[in-house]
């Protein structure tokens, strides 16, 4: 990698850019903020945060984390074209996944069971981006490592966070 964002094949097109898949749990508003907030306003990189939330939960996020960012936070649309410098978010009750660089959402079935939304939007990740794909769990201690294993087969980068006592205490696996 020659710079920040970009992969040696990047380089002068500017459609070719990392996007950057977040997963964070519920509780994980405080890294998120005080991850975009160490983020230069322009890292030539687009941002996918993909939460668990209950469907009846209103979600403030696109507010609160654009206090900690200088890039646009959006919630995502469907079909719309990943743009670096941007941060999109999953909407309430949809699921996400990403196909040649496009968000496609789907309303979410009301279900009983587990549902993994991070799961399912990183393994699209890999799958679509290969080499210019980033997936980041923010786990919680009470976390499973499922999200950690979904793109482990594809060719992606992987980075999972476990938060200990405060989002300042982070250990990289």
């Amino acid at each position: 990698m020659n710079s920040v964002g970009t992969t040696p094949q990047a380089e002068g097109s500017p459609t070719k850019f990392r996007v950057v898949g977040i997963g964070a749990s519920a509780g994980g508003l405080e890294s998120l903020e005080q991850f975009f907030a160490n983020l230069p306003p322009d890292p030539g990189m687009a941002f996918v945060v993909v939460q668990h939330l209950s469907p009846d939960f209103r979600s403030m996020m696109d507010e609160l984390l654009s206090r900690h960012s200088d890039m646009p936070v959006l919630l995502a649309e469907h079909e719309v074209e990943v743009q670096a410098n941007h941060v999109y978010l999953l909407p309430p009750r949809k699921e996400m996944i990403i196909q040649n660089r496009r968000l496609l959402l789907n309303d979410k079935e009301r279900t009983h069971g587990l549902t993994l939304p991070i799961d399912l939007f990183f393994r699209s990740l890999a799958r679509d981006l290969g080499p210019d794909a980033v997936a980041i769990s923010f786990r919680g201690a009470a976390a499973t490592d499922l999200a950690a294993y979904a793109i482990s087969s594809e060719p992606a980068a992987m980075y999972s966070w476990k938060v200990r006592r405060a989002p300042t205490s982070m250990e990289c696996r």
